[in-house]
């Protein structure tokens, strides 16, 4: 019997250490190294002999932990001004993914790099891509797996395709980078390689498993790294604009002559200065918040509420993971013409800060309502917006956020919030945010006539106009959800009071409560057709702080991912919703969406939706609809250095009775681009919006040498059209640009 215990906790204790061995991540120290490498894809430099060389990768996608198909090496080094990174792919040549195209354009095709926590402590990390020719592809990569793709960092690259493969460089300057200011670094990382074939494969350094609630804490660990500064001392990016506008005298009578304006420039400054290893300062003079590509234009036709673009400007991307909370009370949007901008921005141990001020010439003023959202422009104001939070332990934390904004003239809002997510039990999490509101409106009644509805809110306490009348607010948010491969739910609540406002946010509804419950069942089945099946459901109910129902859904689910890359998802809505008191019992819609990345050549996605919905925006009052929309996007490569990406927005309403055309139109855009170098390329942008009758064309050239070292010339050139013969075209503006952007770094 003795024996037999013994040899019973022998093997337990056995099974525990392989266990325990199987789990540990992955460690390695990087060595220094003494001999020159430069990036040009040739990985003979004596430099390399040095480095340590890595070339164990499992696969995490679609199946984890299973050995790759392709052998992957990874030879990396530091000196005192860079990590060096050199990749060694094997493959067949010719089934290689490889585009030559502008930064961040190469998300297709093959391609490697590295994930790097350098903090360690699971609340972000970087991502430095590179593609087989040597196009770089950056992002954030944030612990609730959301990745940034505004996000842009300096680093050098290059790559070739062999006859085994591909290979690659890479060389990351530690100025680009922020890490803790100690002797010896011990950073969180991992290689990542992306290998697009009959399914979508991703190989890592680190063994990773699918639907682990925290995928940071699954990474090996760089260590050795010593002696070396985070950040560069100071950035200066100085730039130059140069523009000149036209536009028909009438912009009603086609025949109008064109006025054009005098030629015009504008100086900005942007300078960033580190103070210690921890902080960092940044200053924007008259910075040019322009943008070189215009908003793809969204169908607005029966919607109630304003639609959001996202932030591309380079002012807000320090810090820019700080920005989110779980209720958007900051839209950097919001921050929209500056005379300047400050940011102060921090990471020390477990704690992250920034603070934000910025003077802005015209003000966006967003209103919120219950069943829909107001907007007014406003002249001068300014805002100040601090935000903190602290990191209690592997995906998890506190935080707060203080935002305020003062119109000249009078008038200010100021909102404080709370917010936390919390893990425990391995797979289950809690996120909260809690947040209170003082606005006082300014006394502006000539604007509010012109932009604002004739209404009143909070039970008729107050009106919408800008009469000065001063409230409080608040807004909940609760959340209960569970993570895991096999199964997941979501719990939400959410309240807004009707007099709650975040003018530096973008929160577009107030007065209303909702419950919203989601779950879901992961199946892989990883066969030759389907691998992997998520059927899914979610209902949910809206009402009003009067306990009148607003909506209420019930939408099963059914995702479906099947090899060749392609991915299906159809779902279907039974919703009741009341608007503007006349209650809607029968509304129900089927949604198809459908991806296909098989062919290198040509991807594409398209969705359709058919169904009975609401025609909200019909006077007197709503109707139920028969409503028709689709849209379809691809991208044709017949080149290597040419894309074609066209997409097609249609939407067709009728009235559901009387089957009269309430709306009908469609929105046709098509981005083309061609690259002659990694850093000189040509794009065309041609959109048409039939809903408006508008056409424009918008011709650029670009000389980037990295993201922030820029020169281009464009124009943008607008027509009034109606469908038909190009003589129906008739010119309406037109703007001829340039700039020039350098980054000067020590």
């Amino acid at each position: 019997m003795r024996a037999a215990i013994t040899t019973l906790l022998n093997i337990l204790i056995l099974t525990i250490a392989i266990t325990t061995l199987a789990s540990t991540p992955p460690s390695l120290d990087v060595p220094f190294l003494t001999d020159r490498i430069d990036i040009d894809g040739d990985l003979s430099d004596s430099g390399w002999s040095e480095a340590v060389v890595v070339t164990d990768f499992t696969q995490f996608l679609p199946e984890d932990n299973v050995e790759p198909s392709v052998k992957t090496k990874v030879l990396i080094g530091y000196d005192h001004s860079n990590l060096y990174l050199a990749f060694v792919c094997q493959d067949d040549p010719s089934t290689v993914r490889a585009t030559l195209s502008d930064r961040d354009g190469m998300f297709a095709d093959d391609f490697i790099g590295i994930i790097l926590d350098t903090y360690g402590n699971a609340a972000w990390a970087y991502e430095f891509y590179v593609n087989p020719l040597g196009v770089q592809g950056d992002l954030r990569w944030t612990a609730n797996g959301n990745e940034d793709s505004r996000f842009d960092l300096v680093y050098e690259s290059d790559g070739r395709i062999t006859d085994d493969g591909w290979q690659t460089e890479m060389a990351i300057p530690f100025s680009s980078l922020r890490f803790p200011g100690k002797e010896e670094q011990t950073w969180r990382a991992t290689f990542w390689r992306s290998h697009p074939r009959d399914n979508s494969y991703k190989y890592s350094w680190a063994p990773l498993t699918i639907g682990e609630p925290c995928l940071f804490c699954q990474f090996g660990y760089l260590n050795g790294i010593r002696n070396v500064k985070p950040g560069s001392k100071l950035d200066v990016l100085p730039s130059m604009v140069g523009y000149q506008a036209s536009r028909r005298s009438d912009p009603d009578d086609y025949h109008s002559e064109f006025e054009h304006d005098n030629p015009d420039a504008e100086v900005a400054l942007n300078v960033r200065y580190q103070i210690g290893t921890s902080i960092t300062a940044e200053v924007a003079l008259n910075p040019d918040f322009s943008q070189i590509e215009s908003d793809a234009a969204q169908i607005d036709v029966n919607t109630t509420f304003g639609l959001s673009y996202p932030e591309r400007r380079p002012f807000f991307q320090e810090g820019s993971d700080l920005y989110d909370t779980y209720r958007t009370i900051l839209y950097t949007r919001s921050i929209n013409d500056p005379d300047a901008a400050f940011k102060l921005t921090g990471r020390m141990n477990r704690t992250s800060f920034f603070y934000m001020a910025a003077r802005d010439r015209n003000t966006p003023y967003f209103v919120p309502m219950e069943e829909c959202s107001g907007f007014a422009p406003l002249g001068k104001s300014t805002s100040n917006i601090a935000r903190v939070r602290h990191l209690l332990l592997d995906d998890s934390f506190v935080g707060a956020m203080i935002t305020d904004r003062q119109i000249d003239g009078g008038g200010h809002n100021s909102v404080i919030s709370a917010d936390a997510g919390i893990r425990f039990f391995e797979k289950f999490r809690f996120e909260t945010q809690l947040i209170g509101s003082r606005t006082e409106e300014p006394n502006l009644p000539g604007i509010s006539e012109d932009y604002l509805p004739d209404t009143t809110f909070d039970n008729g306490v107050h009106t919408v106009a800008f009469d000065g009348e001063e409230f409080d607010g608040h807004s909940v948010y609760l959340s209960v959800e569970r993570d895991d491969r096999r199964w997941g739910f979501d719990i939400d609540y959410m309240e807004t009071s009707p007099t709650f406002r975040a003018n530096n946010g973008f929160m577009l509804r107030n007065g209303t409560r909702m419950a919203d419950i989601w779950s879901g069942v992961f199946f892989r089945p990883n066969g030759k057709v389907v691998t992997k099946v998520t059927p899914m459901i979610s209902f949910g109910r809206i009402w009003n702080f009067d306990g009148l129902r607003k909506d209420e859904w019930i939408r099963p689910m059914l995702n479906i991912t099947m090899t060749g890359q392609t991915y299906l998802e159809m779902n279907f809505l039974i919703s009741r919703e009341c608007l503007r008191g006349v209650c809607f019992d029968d509304i129900r819609i089927f949604n198809l969406w459908i991806n296909n990345n098989a062919c290198d050549f040509f991807r594409f996605s398209g969705n359709i939706s058919y169904g009975n919905s609401i025609a909200r925006n019909v006077d007197p009052l709503p109707v139920m609809g028969r409503s028709t929309q689709a849209g379809f996007w691809c991208t044709i490569k017949p080149l290597q250095q040419f894309t074609i990406r066209p997409n097609y927005t249609y939407y067709k309403l009728l009235n559901h009775d009387t089957k009269e055309k309430l709306y009908e139109g469609f929105i046709l855009r098509s981005n083309m681009n061609y690259q002659f170098t990694r850093e000189l390329f040509l794009r065309l942008i041609i959109q048409y919006n039939d809903f408006s009758e508008k056409l424009s064309f918008e011709p650029l050239l670009t000389y980037k040498i990295n993201p922030f070292t820029i020169f281009y010339v464009g124009s943008t050139h607008g027509y009034d059209w109606e469908i038909g013969s190009m003589q129906n075209a008739h010119a309406a503006d037109r703007q001829f640009f340039m700039k020039f952007q350098y980054l000067f770094r020590t």
